[in-house]
């Protein structure tokens, strides 16, 4: 998604918005954050990934790795 190019159906119209949010992930990840959206304005996938790395390692710490 972030090259512009849909995974799922191949398109190119693929859109991103970045913004703060008050409270990321119930608050694990921190009381605000920015997080980038993607979303395919053809098939509809939607890609949600948080920008801020000390959230990130608190995800690590907390949640179950899959896999």
């Amino acid at each position: 998604m972030k090259s512009g190019k849909c995974p799922k159906c191949g398109s190119p119209n693929v859109y991103t918005k970045q913004y703060k949010q008050a409270e990321i992930l119930g608050g694990l990840v921190g009381r605000t954050g920015e997080q980038d959206d993607y979303i395919c304005t053809d098939c509809g996938y939607y890609e949600s990934y948080i920008v801020d790395k000390e959230g990130l390692q608190r995800v690590r710490e907390k949640w179950k790795r899959v896999g």
